[in-house]
Parts: structure tokens; sequence; C-alpha cells
């Protein structure tokens, strides 16, 4: 049953749980008829919440934790959010295939299902598909970077609606950044065109708003700060007396003093205003606001020789002077804050860098949450310093926000194709897993559960490109694809090769088809259960 699933997910069964699936399940019946539901894509999310949690009797914000309804939203978007927000190139695959593979076993009303089974016969379905997809991958070279961006761009934005502007801004963006670098976008305060791409060798991190006391620079109302000593507290600061202390030790060396910390008391940002505008003390206070503080304040200290202060690690709450570190330099903006390190802590920085990437490789094929994936990634490219700061702009927010879409879409899927490979377009790889189908589904008599799921996936993808229709062409694009793949080596019709059959990510459309039959599976067996439950209720 359903609800041992959502015990694996440490979800408790309530009577308002099962009230709720129940409700939903109604609801889900109700667009599968009327062929109007959409899956949860991320920038749908807030219009399909909402719909789902009209038919629930409580408002979606005041779901409990332990509610069905709380649990499909995050298991099919939340858990994977940030990494779906990077596939939004493949949204309308993923949302078209889990919607038709739920749909179309409801229509052929397949009876007590066992869950367990129905679940192994899913891997081994997607297993099929995942060795069909490996035979055509191939290799990203690095000699044809040029044409691979320019392949990327063609396959995200068509020749109508060609942006030199968005073009080059991706360009410089991928100079700096790489296929493992982090990037961060921001709206142009003024309606442009012009997109403008500043790499930042330092690290990068989000902060609480600037306070105008401490500009330095009032052009671009920033504040830069050479040289700075540097306080991490992951914890309430608010030690007035160690403060005037440390505040005593910068009037007397002229060393500038940066305190990051997840909160100041009143006092303490007070006693701060006045000795800055009085007194002309150099104490800068920065407020931390990101959630997985610890791991991010370990990577500053490593940059800086600070030491992490908190008072779960037995700090008392005073600052001393022995647990300052330095940096060369700290410049603050109006949302994020950049740090610096000096030379002499690169083996440091190399070393963090190195550990980090091993419990990447270690956990990567095992962790489900793609959140967590990303999030290492982002820290290992903040300390390697391979990080852009890119301003969109565009007439109106909506082109604003289009052109940072687009752009999103477009470096997510270059660092997957330099990072893991790539494909053929759709239709060449789709037909391919489709032919592989159709062979094993021979295997299996027509009765059988295989048989039939294999059929659903098969017949969803065939869809997806209509496949029946352009069966001949379809074969014959795929047969020239296979005899021609020496060419891609060839450095004279390489570039070609790539133009002539399009480009897919291999990390990311992989990814797809996985989140997608899952998402399915997912939906089907809610719908399923629910049938199950109102027949012990009658």
């Amino acid at each position: 049953m359903f609800f041992e699933h959502v015990n694996t997910l440490h979800m408790k069964v309530t009577k308002q749980t099962r009230t709720t699936i129940r409700r939903v399940a109604k609801l889900l019946r109700k667009m599968y008829h009327e062929n109007a539901i959409l899956l949860y894509s991320t920038y749908k999310f807030d219009y399909n919440v909402n719909m789902i949690s009209h038919s629930l009797p409580f408002n979606y914000e005041s779901i409990s934790n332990d509610s069905i309804a709380n649990v499909i939203i995050r298991h099919i978007n939340y858990k994977n959010y940030a990494y779906l927000d990077e596939m939004k190139h493949y949204m309308e695959l993923y949302n078209f295939i889990g919607i038709q593979i739920a749909k179309r076993a409801i229509e052929m009303d397949i009876e007590a299902i066992d869950i367990q089974k129905f679940s192994q016969i899913i891997e081994e379905i997607y297993t099929i598909i995942q060795e069909e997809i490996d035979k055509y991958k191939l290799p990203y070279l690095e000699d044809y970077n040029e044409h691979f961006m320019r392949a990327v761009y063609n396959s995200i934005v068509s020749s109508v609606d060609y942006d030199p502007d968005l073009y080059d801004a991706f360009c410089s963006t991928m100079k700096y950044i790489g296929s493992d670098g982090y990037f961060a976008m921001e709206f142009s305060m003024i309606e442009t065109d012009n997109d403008i791409v500043e790499h930042i060798p330092g690290y990068a991190f989000y902060i609480n708003g600037i306070d105008p006391h401490y500009i330095t620079d009032l052009n671009t109302m920033e504040i830069h700060i050479d040289y700075p000593v540097v306080a991490l507290i992951n914890d309430h600061f608010d030690s007035a007396e160690s403060l005037a202390k440390i505040m005593q030790w910068s009037i007397d060396t002229e060393i500038p003093v940066v305190l990051i910390a997840k909160s100041f008391s009143y006092v303490v940002e007070e006693m701060i205003k006045i000795n800055f505008d009085k007194n002309k003390t150099k104490v800068y206070p920065i407020v931390f606001i990101h959630d997985n503080s610890i791991e991010l304040f370990e990577d500053m200290a490593v940059l800086t020789g600070s030491r992490v202060l908190s008072k779960e690690t037995g700090w008392n709450g005073h600052l001393n002077l022995m647990d300052l570190g330095r940096c060369d330099k700290i410049m603050i903006m109006r949302k994020s804050c950049i740090l610096y390190p000096s030379l002499n802590r690169m083996n440091n920085i190399l070393e963090r860098v190195h550990a980090i990437k091993s419990y990447l490789e270690h956990i990567k094929n095992k962790e489900k949450d793609k959140e967590i994936i990303l999030r290492l990634r982002e820290r290992i490219a903040k300390l390697q310093g391979r990080v852009a700061i890119v301003s969109v702009g565009g007439h109106g927010r909506y082109n604003r926000e289009y052109r940072r879409d687009i752009f999103r879409r477009l470096v997510s899927k270059i660092q997957d194709v330099m990072q893991s490979g790539w494909l053929p377009n759709e239709k060449i790889i789709v037909t391919a897993v489709i032919e592989k189908l159709n062979t094993e589904k021979q295997k299996y008599p027509k009765m059988e559960l295989e048989y039939t799921m294999i059929d659903i996936i098969s017949s969803v993808l065939d869809e997806e490109i209509q496949y029946s229709k352009n069966k001949n062409a379809f074969q014959k694009l795929l047969r020239s694809f296979v005899k021609g793949t020496d060419k891609y080596l060839n450095k004279q019709t390489g570039p070609q090769f790539i133009h002539k059959y399009g480009i897919e990510s291999y990390g990311r459309f992989s990814d797809t088809l996985k989140l997608a039959i899952d998402a399915g599976l997912l939906w089907l067996t809610v719908a399923e259960t629910i049938k199950e439950d109102e027949k012990q209720l009658r």
C-alpha cells in the first residue's frame, strides 16, 4: 500500500493524511479524464499548488508535514527542485511522460497492484532504457567548444528568437566558470538588452542587505575593505564587552575587522554604528543568511584561517583576537558578499576542494536528493573562484525573466555536456529507446504486467515524438548517426556532425526520463491506493 511507501519517507499516517489522499486522488482522476492535468513544473509551481490545494479542506500553507499532499508535492518536485529548475529545457518531456504513464495505466484499470513488484519492474525497464541510451553517448571534446556552445544555443533558442547579446553573455560566462563553475543572476536596474557578466575570483555568499552607514564607494554603493581580519560566528553575537576590545585593537593597529554572524544584538549593532561615525572605527557587521551555514562557515574558515565560533561547540560568546583570520579583500554588495583569500591559504583551499570532490564522488550515485549534489558543486566552484555574476537586461519584467530563464538553461545544458557527454537530438535517441522497448516487450505474454508497463512507456514515448507517423524517417536518421560517429573524431568533419544531429545533454536527458517515470509511478500508486482504500471503507 502507498501508506507503507509514505512510512519509508518518515511520514506519519494520520486520519488527516487518509482524508487528504482521497481528495487528491479524486481530483487527479477528474483531471485525468478531462485531460487537463499539469504535473508540477517549476515555472508554474505556485499555480499548480493552488490548483491542488483548492480541492483540499485547508490551504497549502497550513498543510502539516505529515500530509500526503505535502508528500506528493515534495516527492515530485521539491526534493529535486533545484535540479528540475536547471532542467527546464526538458520540462515538457518530463511533464508529458509522467502524466501519460499514470493516465494510461489508470485507463487500463490495472487491479491489485503489488507496489513492490511494480517498482521492481519499473526499475528494470529504466535499466533497459539507460543501457540503450549509453550506446549513443559521445564524449565532449574541448577542440569543439565553440561549436558545442552554438549547438546548445540553437537547441534551446529558435532562429526567430536569436539574441546575440544573450549569446555573447553566455560565452563570456562559460569562459569564466567552465564545466564546474557557478553563476548568480541579477536583474538589470535599467531597461536594456545589454547583459553584464562579471567574474568573481573570490568566495561569494548571500547576505541580508547592506547598511548605508558603511558604504565606501558611493559610485557603486558598495563596501570595499582591504586586508581585513575576519571573525566567523555561526551564532547570535551579543558580547559588547569583547566587541569593545576588538574595536580598540582595530583603532590601535588601523586594521579593519569584519564580523560575519547569523545575527547581532541591538546593542552590538548600535555600538558599531556610533563608533564608526564618531571614532572612525573600521568594524563591519555582516548578517549571514544561508541555511547550510555550518558548511559554508567551515569553507570560509579554510579561506581565512579563522575559527568557526558556535555555542553548540562550546563557544562562551566572547570574541578573542586568536579567533580571527585574514584575507586580502572583502567586497560587500547589495545582496552578496565576496571574500578574496590570501595566497598563503591556497594549499588549504586545494585540500578542502579535494575533500569535497572525494565526498561528492562517493555519494553522487547513492544520493537521490539532487539538491545536495548541486550544493556541493556550488561550494567547490566558490572555493576555486569559478563564479560569475550575470546582470540580465531586457525591456519589461517579463522580457527580463524570459531572458534569465533561457540563460540558466543554456549554462545548465552546456555544463552537463562538458561533464557527462552528449547525445543526438531527442528524435534520434527516443527512436532508439522505442525500438529497444518494442523488442523487449515481445519477451512477455500480453497479460503480464511487464508487457503492459513496457507497452505504456513505449507508447508514451511514441506519442512524444510522433514516432509511428515518421517511423521510416526517424529510423533512417538513427542509422545515419550510428554510421557517422567516426566523423565526430575527425577535426575536419566533427563540427558539421554536431550541428547535423543536434545535441542533448546525456546526464539531464537520462535523469529526465527516470524522474518522469518515477513521477508517473507515484501518481498511479496514489490513485490505485485510494481506489483500494475506498473499497475497504464501503
